[in-house]
């Protein structure tokens, strides 16, 4: 599979397919330590939620290409993208 960069959206099947990939990049440290499991399951947390940020930060800047603006470089907040796209 191809991986998701800044800018990519992710269709389910595809998101579905990287938190099994995800899953399975996490070593189990059940028998290291008694609390193994918990420190397993925060580790996929926080990688799902920087995947889910970075696939929301490439989302927005696909939008912002689409958006246009005066000045051109002028840097948009999330929210002006969204307002500018709904016009």
């Amino acid at each position: 599979m191809e991986p998701a960069g800044p800018g990519r959206v992710l269709i389910d099947s595809e998101e579905d397919a990287l938190s099994d990939d995800l899953a399975d990049s996490i070593p189990d440290s059940d028998d290291e330590h008694p609390g193994g499991s918990t420190t397993s399951r925060k580790a996929f947390t926080n990688t799902r939620e920087r995947w889910r940020q970075q696939n929301v930060s490439g989302a927005f800047s696909e939008l912002r290409k689409l958006v246009p603006t005066y000045p051109p470089d002028k840097k948009l907040s999330k929210n002006e993208i969204l307002r500018m796209a709904i016009r």
